[in-house]
């Protein structure tokens, strides 16, 4: 059975009509970052877990902090949000900070990861409302756990992320 919490957020999202130029405002963030050309990009977070978060929450202070050193070890010591844009030969990733009154795209933040896409194997699986993804790189013995909302669009990006060879933006 779903948590009401993830029927809700399903149920908005189903409302919500998917941008016609798909991932464009991040692709152009990354852009701006990026001397090479970006061929898509998108926003991606730690992994999350609501169940964890509220068991941490009444636990106190110290399982707080512990969950947040598990949640930051599962991504590879990636920062708790970044964006992930590919370009022709690699995969980068970029720190984002998020604000309540910012821009949707995060305030933009320095390099903090880079692989060739040719190495890396992607694998993603639905979690309620959102996709969990596992990013490995077996050449550089590196495995990344994170997330995104879950959407024809994202997903889109996902396959654009694991297969090596394709060069079209995400489309929903």
């Amino acid at each position: 059975m779903k948590a009401l919490t993830t029927m809700l957020v399903e149920r908005a999202m189903e409302k919500q009509e998917q941008p016609a130029d798909g991932l464009k405002v991040y692709r152009d963030a990354a852009q701006e970052q990026l001397p090479e050309t970006v061929v898509d990009a998108c926003l991606f977070s730690r992994p999350s877990s609501y169940g964890a978060s509220k068991a941490a929450s009444q636990l106190g202070f110290i399982a707080y902090k512990l969950l947040k050193k598990t949640q930051e070890i599962q991504a590879g010591g990636l920062p708790e949000h970044f964006m992930l844009a590919v370009t022709e030969n690699e995969v980068v990733a970029l720190r984002r900070t998020m604000k309540a009154r910012g821009p949707q795209t995060g305030v933009p933040g320095e390099e903090v990861a880079r692989w060739k896409r040719s190495n890396l194997e992607v694998s993603w699986r639905v979690a309620g409302y959102l996709y969990n993804v596992t990013i490995e790189s077996p050449s550089e013995g590196e495995k990344v756990q994170c997330c995104l909302v879950k959407s024809p669009l994202t997903e889109s990006f996902l396959q654009l992320l694991a297969d090596p060879t394709s060069m079209e933006p995400a489309r929903a």
